[in-house]
């Protein structure tokens, strides 16, 4: 997890859009990539409890049970358990997943 991952308070408005950096890496049994970086832009809809947004092949698609985030993120069609947190301030998360060949 990045540094200041504070998120602040619950967020109290109907939704929010967080704009942000990303890194990451991506590993397989022929590859292990430099880390990844980018932005990515995510809505929140706390009505509907869901935080979406996508930036070139990494999708995340949250839930959102007060400050706590779930739901998935998957990168080159490889989903994953997405964990974290969000607030009024910014939404930060994890996640680790592999294919079913992996296992």
């Amino acid at each position: 997890i990045a540094p200041n991952t504070r998120v602040g308070a619950a967020p109290t408005a109907a939704s929010a859009t967080y704009t942000g950096d990303y890194s990451m890496v991506y590993a397989d049994r022929d590859e292990f990539s430099d880390p990844i970086t980018g932005k990515i832009t995510l809505n929140a809809d706390f009505n509907n409890r869901r935080l979406t947004g996508q930036s070139g092949s990494l999708r995340v698609n949250g839930t959102i049970t007060g400050q706590t985030l779930g739901g998935t993120a998957s990168y080159r069609g490889v989903d994953a358990d997405l964990s974290g947190r969000i607030g009024a301030s910014r939404a930060v998360g994890a996640f680790a997943g592999h294919t079913k060949d992996a296992d």
